[in-house]
This record gives C-alpha cells, sequence and structure tokens, in this order.
C-alpha cells in the first residue's frame, strides 16, 4: 500500500510541474507571430518586429526564441554569400545543416540543398520582385537569418515554335509548356488558340497570305518567342520560309535578319553563282571573294522540313543615307569597303545598262604595308569593267599595295565608251608586277603591264592626280595611269613624288596611246627600254597640249613626251590614225638641265617620229607621223640619233615620203650631249635592263655568259661592273681574249643579294637570251671602233636621223655644228633656222604661228616663245 501511495504522489507533482511549464510558456508567447514578414533593415539579424529576451528555461547555450517557436542559436553559423543569378538563389553549406528560405515573407522548408529555383515557388509575384533571406536549422534550433537579398527576374525567352509543315491544308508545330497561348495570324489577322494547340487549319484561306507564328508567354517570366514568318499559297498548298529581312553590307561581311526555322542560306551573285551556307544561328557571312563576292540576291530554307524555300531578297550594298547611284544622288564612297562595292553595281550595270554615279566623300586609305622583296601581296581588288562616273570630289585613293601580280594590274580593267573618272588623287600607292619564287629557289621573271587606273581606257579620265608613289613593271610596260589609252585623258597630273618603270613601253600617262591625251602633265621620273616618253610611251593618235618636266631615260625610242610616234596598218592597206604630237613641251627644272636621255633615238618631244618604211618585224609600213608646234628646252643626251624634237624623224609610206607629216612648226634651245665615251673592246649593257635590280648597291652583281667555254653550265661566267657613259648607268666587261662568237652567244643577269661570293646556293634572279646579238635593237650593246664612228652622222639639233623637217628654229649654244642645215638636221628639210639670245622671239613666235593652226605660240617677258595654254594655267 505504501508503495503505491508513493507512486500516486510522485504523478501529482509532475503534472501540477507540468502544468505551470505550460502555463508560463503560453503567457510569454507573442500575440502576432512575425515570422512571414521581412525585415527591412538587410543588417538585422535577430527576428523582425520582436524582442528576442532571454530563454527562461536556461536552454543549452542560451538564445533567442524565433516565431513559431523555433529557437534561435547563436553557436549556429548564418548561411554565407546567399546570391540569386539567372532565377536561382544560392548560398553556402553549413555542417549538418539544413535550411529554410524566406521568400517576401513567406519563410519554406529547403531540406540540406543550398540552392532553389524561383519559378517553384507556389506564388510567383506579378512584377516579378524577390526579397530572400536563408537560414541553417541544426538540432531543432535556427541560426540568425541571413542578411536579404533584392532581385528582379529576367524573363528567358519561350523555346521557339519548330513549324514542321502541312498535314493537307493545316500547318503544324510543336507545343511548348511555358507559353500561356499560340497566335497564329493569316494576313493581318490574329487567332488566339487553345495552349495545348499544335496546329491551325489554313483551309479558308483563298489567296496568297503571309502566315506568322508566335507563342505568347506572361512577360515578366517569360518573354514571347521569336516569331516564325511563313507565306502560304493555297493554289500551290504550299507553305514557304517568308524572305530575309534587312540583308545587307556592313564593310566586308553581308549581315541580315536570321529566319526562323530556317537552317540553310543561299546565295546568288551577279554571274549566278549559287552557294549556300547551313546553321540555324548563321545571321551574317564574310564576303570573301572567291566564294561569295558581289552576292546580288539571298533566300532561306530549310533540308530537313517539308516547307518551300523563301522568295529572294536583293542586297543592299549602299545603306540609307549613302546615295541611290544617280547623277543627283550618287552612292556615297567613303572606306575601303564602298570602293569595293563599286565592282558589284558596275555588274549590275553591264547586266542592266545602267549607268551608276559614285562620289568619294572621304580620302578611301588602305591599311598601310610593306612587302617584303619576295613576298607576293595585295591590300586590294580589282574592280572589273566601269562604265559609270567616279568622281573623287578631289579625295584620294591612298597607300594601295599590289606586289607580284602576274598579267596586267590595275584599278579598273576597263573603263567603257560612257565611264568616266575625274577629280581623283591617287597618293602612297606601291603597284608592280614582279617575280615568283620556283622550288627551285630562283625568281623567275613574270610578265604583266601595270597602270594604277585602268588597262584600257575607252571612256574619260579628267583631272586626276598621281601625287605619290612607285610604278613597277619587270618586264612589260609601265604607266601612272593607262595601259591602253582608247578614249580620252585630259588635265591629268603625275607629280615629281611618283616613279614609273617598265621595259617595252613606259609613260607617266598611258603605256600606249590611240585615243587623245590632253593637257596632261608629268614632273615624274619615268625609266624603261624601248619606247619611253614622258607622257605616252607609243602613241598612235593624239597627244596635245602636254609638258613634261621630269627625267626620262631609256635604250630606244626615248622622248619627252612620247617615246615612239607612230601609225598603223589596218588590214586593206590603209593608215588607221592620223598620229600626231601637238602643241608639247618639254623643259628641264633641274640644275643640269638635262631631262632625256638614252641609247639610241632620244628626242626633246619624241623619240622615234614615224619610220623608214616598215615596222620591227619588216612587215608593215608606217607614216602620217607628226610633230607640230611643239618646243624643247632640255638638254638631250643619245648615242644614236638623237635630237632636240626628235632622235630619229621619217614618214614614209609605201616607199615614199609622206608630205605634210614630219616636224613642223617647232624650236628647240637645249644643247645635244653625244655619247661617245665608250672604250673599245668592252661590252656594254645597260642598267634600265634589269630593272629589278632596283637595291642599286655592293650586293649586286651583273654577269654575262661567254658561248664557247669550257663547262658552259657553271656559274658564274664573267661578272660586269658597273659604270657611267654620259650620265647613263651600264654594266661593261672587258672582251680582251673573248672571240666574236663567244660573245654573240647567250648573255645573263644575274643578282645576288645575299652573298658575295655568287654561288649556286644564293642565285636570285635569271634572265636568260637578253641578246642573241650584242648589238641592233637587242638593247646589249658591244661598243667597238666602228660602231661609235657611226654615231656621231645621226646627231642633230631638231632631229637625228631625219627626213622631213618644216619651219622649225633651233639654237646651238656651244657652236659645236656648222651652220650647214644638213649637218644639223639630217636630209629632208625646208625652212630651217638658227636662233641666238639676241634673236626677235616675237618674231619667231609669228613665224611659227604662220604655218600651225591659231597663234599657240606667244612671248612672255624676254625669254623664248611658250605656248597658250600654259599662261591660261
Amino acid at each position: 500500500m505504501k508503495r503505491k501511495q508513493l507512486l500516486t504522489i510522485l504523478l501529482v507533482v509532475l503534472l501540477v510541474a507540468v502544468l505551470a511549464v505550460t502555463c508560463f510558456a503560453c503567457k510569454d508567447k507573442p500575440d502576432t507571430p512575425s515570422d512571414n514578414t521581412p525585415s527591412g533593415d538587410s543588417g538585422n539579424t535577430s527576428d523582425p518586429g520582436t524582442d528576442p529576451g532571454t530563454d527562461p528555461s536556461g536552454g543549452e547555450g542560451g538564445g533567442n526564441v524565433n516565431p513559431g517557436g523555433t529557437q534561435v542559436n547563436t553557436g549556429i553559423d548564418v548561411p554565407k554569400d546567399l546570391a540569386v543569378a539567372n532565377g536561382r538563389a544560392s548560398w553556402k553549406r553549413v555542417s549538418g545543416a539544413t535550411f529554410e528560405l524566406e521568400i517576401n515573407g513567406t519563410v519554406i522548408t529547403i531540406g540540406n540543398a543550398i540552392n532553389y529555383n524561383l519559378l517553384d515557388f507556389a506564388s510567383l509575384p506579378a512584377d516579378g520582385s524577390f526579397t530572400l533571406r536563408v537560414r541553417a536549422i541544426k538540432d531543432g534550433k535556427a541560426s540568425e537569418w541571413s542578411s536579404a537579398v533584392t532581385y528582379t527576374y529576367v524573363a528567358t525567352q519561350v523555346v521557339n515554335p519548330t513549324v514542321t509543315g502541312l498535314d493537307g491544308t493545316r500547318m503544324q508545330w510543336t507545343a511548348s509548356s511555358n507559353a500561356l497561348y499560340p497566335l497564329v495570324t493569316v494576313g493581318g489577322t490574329e487567332y488566339k488558340l487553345a495552349a495545348d494547340a499544335t496546329g491551325y487549319d489554313l483551309a479558308g484561306v483563298t489567296q496568297k497570305s503571309d502566315v506568322t507564328l508566335t507563342y505568347v508567354a506572361d512577360g515578366v517570366y517569360y518573354k514571347s518567342s521569336a516569331t516564325v514568318r511563313l507565306t502560304y499559297d493555297p493554289a500551290t498548298t504550299t507553305l514557304a520560309y517568308a524572305a530575309p529581312a534587312q540583308a545587307y553590307m556592313d564593310g566586308e561581311v553581308l549581315r541580315f535578319d536570321r529566319v526562323e526555322g530556317a537552317n540553310a542560306y543561299y546565295f546568288q551573285d551577279v554571274q549566278g553563282r549559287v552557294t549556300s551556307l547551313t546553321g540555324e544561328d548563321i545571321n551574317s557571312l564574310s564576303n570573301d571573294r572567291n566564294a561569295h563576292l558581289l552576292i546580288k540576291y539571298m533566300w532561306a530554307g530549310n533540308t530537313d522540313l517539308d516547307i518551300a524555300n523563301s522568295a529572294p531578297t536583293e542586297i543592299i550594298y549602299f545603306g540609307e543615307g549613302k546615295g541611290t547611284g544617280t547623277s543627283s544622288d550618287p552612292f556615297l564612297v567613303e572606306s575601303v569597303s564602298d570602293l569595293r562595292y563599286i565592282e558589284y553595281y558596275e555588274a549590275v550595270s553591264e547586266a542592266q545598262h545602267t549607268i551608276f554615279y559614285y562620289k568619294l566623300a572621304a580620302d578611301v586609305v588602305f591599311e598601310a604595308y610593306q612587302p617584303k622583296d619576295d613576298e607576293e601581296f595585295s591590300n586590294f581588288y580589282n574592280l572589273g569593267s566601269f562604265s559609270g562616273v567616279l568622281d573623287g570630289d578631289g579625295h584620294s585613293l591612298k597607300n594601295i599595295v599590289v606586289y607580284y601580280k602576274d598579267g596586267y594590274s590595275s584599278i579598273f580593267d576597263n573603263v567603257t565608251e560612257t565611264g568616266v573618272i575625274k577629280n581623283l588623287v591617287i597618293e602612297d600607292t606601291a603597284w608592280r608586277t614582279w617575280t615568283v619564287r620556283t622550288n627551285d629557289g630562283v625568281m623567275h621573271e613574270k610578265g604583266g603591264e601595270v597602270a594604277v587606273l585602268a588597262y584600257t581606257n575607252r571612256g574619260r579620265i579628267e583631272g586626276v592626280t598621281f601625287a605619290s608613289g612607285k610604278v613597277t613593271a619587270a618586264k612589260d610596260g609601265a604607266a601612272g595611269l593607262v595601259s591602253i589609252n582608247r578614249g580620252t585623258i585630259s588635265g591629268c597630273t603625275v607629280a615629281s613624288g611618283v616613279a614609273i618603270t617598265g621595259v617595252n613601253e613606259v609613260g607617266a600617262i598611258a603605256i600606249y596611246n590611240a585615243g587623245t591625251i590632253e593637257d596632261c602633265h608629268n614632273a615624274g621620273t619615268v625609266k624603261g627600254t624601248v619606247s619611253v616618253g614622258g607622257i605616252v610611251g607609243r602613241n598612235a593618235g593624239l597627244v596635245t597640249r602636254c609638258g613634261n618636266v621630269g627625267k626620262v631615260s631609256g635604250d630606244s625610242a626615248v622622248g619627252g613626251i612620247v617615246g615612239y610616234n607612230y601609225n598603223v596598218q589596218d588590214i586593206d592597206g590603209d593608215m588607221q590614225y592620223d598620229t600626231l604630237v601637238s602643241y608639247c613641251y618639254n623643259k628641264a627644272v633641274t640644275t643640269d638641265y638635262l631631262n632625256v636621255f638614252g641609247m639610241s633615238y632620244v628626242g626633246g618631244i619624241v623619240g622615234k617620229n614615224g619610220s623608214t618604211g616598215v615596222n620591227e618585224l619588216g612587215l608593215v609600213s608606217y607614216a602620217n607621223a607628226g610633230v607640230y608646234g611643239c618646243y624643247n628646252q632640255s638638254d638631250v643626251s643619245g648615242t644614236i640619233s638623237a635630237g632636240g624634237i626628235a632622235g630619229e624623224n621619217c614618214s614614209y609610206y609605201n616607199g615614199a615620203q609622206d608630205e605634210g607629216f614630219g616636224i613642223r612648226g617647232c624650236y628647240t634651245s637645249g644643247v645635244i650631249n653625244v655619247v661617245d665615251e665608250f672604250e673599245a673592246g668592252r661590252i656594254y649593257l645597260s642598267v634600265s635592263n634589269c630593272v629589278w635590280a632596283e637595291n642599286d648597291d655592293e650586293h649586286i652583281f651583273v654577269h654575262y655568259w661567254k658561248a664557247g667555254d669550257v663547262g658552259v653550265t657553271t656559274w658564274p661566267g664573267v661578272q660586269m661592273t658597273k659604270t657611267t657613259v654620259g650620265g647613263y648607268d651600264f654594266y661593261y666587261a672587258d672582251l680582251a681574249g673573248v672571240s666574236a662568237d663567244q660573245v654573240e652567244g647567250l648573255i645573263f643577269c644575274r643578282v645576288n643579294p645575299y652573298d658575295h661570293s655568287g654561288g649556286e646556293e644564293s642565285v636570285h634572279n635569271k634572265t636568260e637570251n637578253l641578246a642573241a646579238s650584242v648589238v641592233g635593237g637587242k638593247l646589249i650593246y658591244a661598243i667597238n671602233d666602228s660602231w661609235t664612228t657611226a654615231t656621231k652622222a645621226c646627231v642633230g639639233w631638231l632631229a637625228g636621223y631625219n627626213n622631213m623637217v618644216y619651219d622649225s628654229y633651233y639654237s646651238d649654244p656651244t657652236g659645236e655644228f656648222s651652220e650647214d642645215v644638213t649637218a644639223v638636221v639630217g636630209g629632208g628639210t625646208s625652212n630651217v633656222n638658227k636662233m641666238t639670245n639676241t634673236s626677235d622671239k616675237q618674231a619667231i613666235a609669228a613665224a611659227l604661228n604662220a604655218v600651225l593652226d591659231g597663234d599657240p605660240f606667244v612671248v612672255s617677258g624676254d625669254g623664248y616663245p611658250v605656248l597658250d595654254w600654259e599662261l591660261e594655267n
């Protein structure tokens, strides 16, 4: 009985104690729990809206009472680095803890994960704005809350629709789980469909219509999808992609708006060639010359779906504000890319017979680059044929570099009859056809004419200035502006900062002229071998009102204005042109008064005027070649046939003199320097034959081969020495002990820029068969006693070898020649007069004008007459 009583008493005591504790806890509990109310102070780690007080239970470690009855234990670490990225909250782990996350005042249990996707929150805020805190839970107790973090959701795009094609007349597509509904438009009318719809019947469409499909989203958490744009044709029951929008050139890149759903794009150039690219994300195309140059149209398609290709879109090259290509609104060229676009429009012009107009709105500057001597390089693309009008408006093309090109080389291939290029400046140009290194390590020369502006001109080029640069052709003709002129070149200038070097036919303005060159001027340096002129190398047209003050040098047919002035015979035996050089001048502005020098047929105005009746092949007669109203105030230096106006002057046609041509109404006041300083017993090679030897220093060696030597294939043969004869550079070698048959063998030029020894392994250049003979038009000269003696008979003040000079004047400042007219100009003369410093200059001008059209000669001051157009300029 006692044991039972004791147990009863203990149970009563325990019950009283439990009731006491329960009442105490109820008394201290706050009236309004605040677990769901976020703190306005992100730095406050206590429960918001409560006074933490002290836990009277004296629980482990002591702590604050959390809302909802969870105690805060300051010994539990607060989770660190709470952050939100791309809609996902994350924080650092606390060892042994689970986590609670407070989102906009609502506490949710996370478990032991350390990240949470906000899109999983049950009560997503309408504005996408979140405030978050996190705390750790361990052994039924919580850490303090972390600092609050705010985040506003940035919508992600709904997966774009995939239209799979037609099932009968029903357009089909795949569904999207995140979209509110699909929206279809047909011909501009919208149709809002059920969220799970995956098709729309187009049976009611009676005419070809644009059709679009978009997944519509809430705009806060998801953006609406991209729009698939299609075209439905009920006549053929076909669905096709819409054409690409905004297809335009951005520099060297073609850009366009991607067509949603397409995975292939097709590009057609102006020649009709089509190329393609595949890939769903393609929205641009590098404009590479070989594959994608001159793209006119593009269209879109899909290689995997039964949807037709789009209609083509025409490419825009010059964008808004860059002109429309008309005469009143020309295309504006401001960059290298803009310049290249000309090729596209000119190709369109050819197909459509349309003339486009272009205007430089700024200098067009190419990337500066200095190629190595053995490097093939170009920073420029040839622009093809040109039929439009290009107005430089005084602006420049700068830094064009073209090296090691085979074949002819110019900005434009052909300027057609309608083409006009004007008011343009060319600066800092390095343009040359050179050589190509082959696998034997030797630099073999390649051909190719060089002229910066055009290969052939049949239109009009006017007011173009070549201000600075170099033009070099290793084996062919060279000119500053045009290779072949059959149109008009007017008012163009080559400045003193220009050097032009070539071989056959070299001129500052043109290589060959069968049109008109007028009012042009050269101050640059012109060098070559045959037919070298200060304005044009070979002329079969009209050169008028032009002037030269630059230095002109070559081997044969070298003139201050024209190298070789002659006509050509057509298939019926008639002369094609009346070839004429009129009202031109040549002046020396250097202190040595010498600006025209060469070996044979050297003249102040033309090197050779007409011919002796046959061409260089002995087949065709030349005649009708005249030099009218020109004057020379430069010294001229030559050896065979040198004269103040022409080195050789004759006008034969079918074996008879052609009256009315030759030299008429001209005068010369310069000195004729006879080059007679060659030494007997030597072979001489003019340096101009080795135009590739630009680095004229001690590293260059030139050799010739003696044909009869033992071991004929052994390099290096006989080394030649550089010398100067009459102000002209030569290589020579003594012929002592060398027989004539040996000299008539092959002559080699070789350059060795790296090794003075001339060893086989360092051979840099070889030119074979420069001459099979040491005399006679081969430009390799063996000087001997008989040849030297023959030269003076072909030198005269007005002309060297001559048969037709009329009504002209000369001065004899040195007194070297007698007053016998025959000695002065050769034969075939009429009314040729000598001038002195005291001669009546007005009377001379009047006498010249009397035999010319109009009054071209005028006297300014006390000097000799000048041309009236000079004073106009």
